[in-house]
């Protein structure tokens, strides 16, 4: 802690003598404005202050010793300081480090619109780290930012919801919501691992690719359509860019709220490419009907083998259609 108040003998005489430079190479105007008049000495303190780069110091303060050198033609100059220069310091300690804070892993959870969670994770020792997200059966990773921060928001699985954060040392924390919301929604989910492409589609009451209401990636949604029930929506979870990505996919529709009746034919895109061509590819689907368990299945796809055309594999039994009734 830097005392409010010192005293500095050692570097008076190098700031006297710096202040001397600058006001004997700028004339003697200055000189005289300070020097001429005793009784007038704050304006000259405050002005000498100001050229020396000194800001915000009290004028009630002496802070300048007595000036005493008379010159060979009897003017009066600045000389030597005979006194010593007191200084107020005023210093606010700089806050600490975020690593001097200690190296816990802290996250929350927060309820929002759609039956939806916003993690915050505070992570301090683990800047620009993969985490991995746990949450009833999906799992997906995402990368810290520059200090150890990540904010995501997911659609809760189960109405009393428990989200995990975990790092490859182990380093883990836990948040906890109740989501009574969740008693409106249908939620059908897909969940893999690996550079695979895969979307999910929902086809709302009868529209065709590309058409209104059909949901999917490149057209997700916004929760504010669940909450007015007047369609569904789609989050995409997981960064695509990490080395062994993990991704899921959740497709939200409003349970027995919604104006108008019909189906929702839902299916599974894989893509076929260099990348997924003759491979095996895991993949989890999870279905929450209202505040109900969640459902669960895993399955193994056999993806074409390379050297022929890419393409898509389309897989429109994993999930049944969902029938909506009319509110």
């Amino acid at each position: 802690m830097i005392d409010k108040s010192r005293i500095l003998t050692a570097g008076a005489t190098l700031f006297a003598a710096a202040s001397v430079g600058f006001v004997m190479q700028n004339g003697g105007a200055i000189a005289a404005r300070l020097i001429a008049d005793r009784g007038d000495v704050s304006a000259g303190q405050t002005e000498l202050a100001a050229l020396a780069g000194i800001p915000g110091l009290p004028a009630d303060r002496s802070i300048f010793g007595r000036f005493d050198s008379p010159t060979m033609d009897g003017s009066t100059r600045i000389a030597a300081v005979t006194e010593p220069l007191i200084i107020d310091v005023q210093s606010d300690a700089m806050p600490p480090s975020r690593f001097e804070l200690g190296c816990d892993v802290s996250m929350s959870a927060v309820v929002e619109a759609g039956a939806m969670v916003r993690l915050s994770l505070d992570a301090p020792c683990h800047p620009d780290e993969r985490v991995s997200i746990s949450h009833e059966g999906i799992a997906f990773a995402e990368l810290t930012d520059a200090y150890g921060i990540l904010s995501v928001v997911l659609p809760a699985m189960a109405r009393d919801a428990t989200i995990s954060a975990r790092f490859n040392n182990g380093d883990q924390a836990i948040a906890h919501a109740e989501i009574f919301a969740l008693d409106g929604y249908e939620r059908l989910a897909i969940n893999w691992a690996g550079p695979a492409t895969m979307d999910l589609h929902a086809l709302e009451f009868g529209a065709g690719f590309d058409d209104p209401g059909h949901v999917w990636a490149m057209a997700p949604g916004d929760p504010s359509t669940g909450v007015e029930a007047k369609g569904g929506f789609l989050t995409v979870l997981g960064n695509p860019d990490l080395p062994n990505p993990r991704l899921a996919q959740v497709y939200s529709a409003p349970y027995g709220r919604m104006n108008r009746q019909g189906d929702i034919d839902v299916m599974v895109e894989a893509a076929i490419d260099d990348v997924s061509c003759g491979r095996s590819v895991g993949l989890r689907t999870i279905r929450v009907t209202g505040a109900r368990d969640a459902r669960q299945l895993d399955v193994a796809l056999s993806m074409p083998p390379c050297g022929g055309e890419d393409g898509f594999l389309v897989l429109k039994n994993l999930f049944p259609d969902l029938k909506i009734a009319q509110n």
